[in-house]
């Protein structure tokens, strides 16, 4: 877990992965695709949203719990 500025607890992710290897020596603790990680965060009470870095810029995007059931049900559903 991280904490974000205003101090909510999320799972760190990072984006563009093949870049993010060239870039950074930092290993992983896990890799997994965009529903396992959804689902993960969900059965995590404590876990308040998914901080997502890029590794081609200075940005992070936070995705707040609020949304990982619709996330997962889009997901689970497909493109429409």
């Amino acid at each position: 877990m991280c904490k974000t500025p205003s101090g909510k607890n999320t799972i760190l992710a990072c984006a563009e992965r093949t870049v993010f290897v060239r870039r950074f020596s930092s290993l992983f603790n896990a890799e997994m695709d965009a529903l396992a990680l959804l689902k993960t965060a969900l059965a995590n009470p404590a876990c308040e949203g998914i901080t997502v870095n890029s590794a081609t810029s200075s940005h992070r995007a936070v995705i707040l719990r609020s949304r990982f059931a619709e996330l997962v049900q889009r997901k689970a559903i497909g493109p429409q």
